[in-house]
């Protein structure tokens, strides 16, 4: 295995390991339970395969293939700037994108969840479903604040 240089170890800053250990967070939390409603327990996994409807199914598809493919991309991105195959700036311009969309749909499809199961209470939706939301949540601050850095350049 090749050992990492000194300059290598330098462009891996402390806002990119908090994006790099949400990122990861996020896309295990994806394989795990996020709601338990209609006598199931369904992770994000489990809702693009096979939601309680053919409804579900297709709008859970829409909102849900964003979120292991923006971890994915944080996680592609961050292993690009240790390599030196990116800049920090482009870098964390990607990972505030790549954060905040998955974001937005995660918050989208709770909404839409709970208006589909007439209003149903909070507690249909599991502790991990809540990580990942919270998880792209730091990733995007940790991009946001690394961008305010006088030496992200």
């Amino acid at each position: 295995m090749p050992e990492a240089n000194s300059s290598d170890l330098n462009k891996f800053t402390g806002g990119m390991k908090l994006s790099l250990s949400s990122a990861l967070i996020a896309f295990i939390c994806f394989f795990l339970p996020w709601v338990k409603a209609c006598n199931m327990t369904l992770s994000g996994f489990d809702i693009i395969r096979h939601g309680p409807t053919e409804e579900f199914k297709a709008y859970g598809t829409i909102f849900l293939i964003l979120v292991p493919i923006c971890a994915v991309i944080i996680i592609y991105t961050i292993l690009q700037v240790v390599k030196g195959q990116l800049d920090k700036k482009s870098a964390n311009y990607r990972i505030l994108i790549a954060s905040i969309v998955p974001l937005v749909t995660l918050v989208i499809f709770f909404f839409w969840l709970k208006h589909r199961l007439n209003n149903a209470p909070i507690d249909i939706f599991t502790f991990w479903f809540f990580l990942t939301i919270i998880a792209f949540a730091v990733s995007a601050l940790a991009s946001y604040i690394e961008m305010q850095s006088p030496n992200s350049s």
